[in-house]
């Protein structure tokens, strides 16, 4: 979290320490909204991740297969001995 979200002003403080309902509830909403939009952030990147994975799937599959095919072309050499 950075630190210039939990810095307060003067009279936002004053109002916590005498108990204004108005500012408290203002510093819960900030907070709530930073908390948001932090999740939105990592999901925005998480999703952007699985995408680029998912276009890499294609070839990681086409590199597994191309490698099954080269293990059983060796084993069917080897069996051959």
């Amino acid at each position: 979290k950075d630190i210039e979200d939990t810095v307060l002003d003067y009279a936002e403080v004053k109002a916590l320490a005498v108990g204004n309902p108005l500012v408290k509830e203002r510093v819960k909403t900030a907070n709530e909204l930073s908390r948001y939009l932090t999740l939105q952030r990592k999901l925005v990147d998480s999703r952007i991740r699985m995408e680029k994975e998912l276009l890499e799937m294609p070839g990681k599959i086409s590199n597994q297969e191309n490698n099954i095919a080269q293990c059983e072309a060796d084993i069917a050499f080897y069996n051959g001995w």
